[in-house]
């Protein structure tokens, strides 16, 4: 028979058991997505941010701990960096996917604060729906084009499908 340490490991596909979430972070300071997967061997991670695959950088930190917790850590987040995140564990058994969206919050400038505070306690300033989306039928592998309309300044939009952001790709424009 074959001694202990020459049987073959038996092999366990990845799964999270922390899931990655959703994240939250203010412009300039750090924005971190943690998880933490298990498996044997333990999983290989890759990390993507709506769609493309984020490498570690200057301003990009990625870590796994042996014990699976895996972290993504932007030291000083950009609005740039707001988008959905997956992150993909992979081993010889599997793999399996996980994804959380990252909201960054744009930080206040001084130069932008009147004397009455923040501009967007000014009632004026605040975005108000002037016409609404509606539903529209169209037949299968037909175009079509969804319209609304906003007053406001400044106005940052973003579309969302199903619960998750959409983004521009493809056929589809915004």
């Amino acid at each position: 028979g074959l001694l202990p340490s020459q049987m073959p490991s038996k092999s366990v596909p990845p799964r999270f058991t922390i899931k990655l979430g959703d994240a939250r972070a203010v412009e300039g300071q750090p924005l971190r997505l943690e998880c933490k997967v298990e498996g044997s061997p333990l999983p290989d991670l890759t990390w993507h941010k709506d769609g493309a695959q984020i490498m570690p950088s200057d301003r990009v930190q990625i870590t796994m701990e042996p014990d699976g917790m895996a972290r993504l850590v932007i030291p000083q987040c950009c609005m740039d960096d707001e988008g959905i995140y997956r992150v993909i564990a992979t081993n010889p058994s599997g793999s399996a996917h996980d994804k959380g969206n990252a909201t960054v919050k744009r930080a206040p400038r001084d130069a932008e604060r009147g004397a009455a505070g923040p501009d967007e306690f000014d009632a004026n300033k605040v975005p108000r729906l002037l016409e609404p989306l509606e539903n529209v039928k169209v037949p299968e592998k037909q175009g079509f084009r969804l319209r609304c309309k906003f007053s406001g300044e400044k106005l940052a939009i973003k579309w969302f499908k199903d619960g998750e952001r959409v983004f521009e790709y493809g056929r589809l424009k915004l």
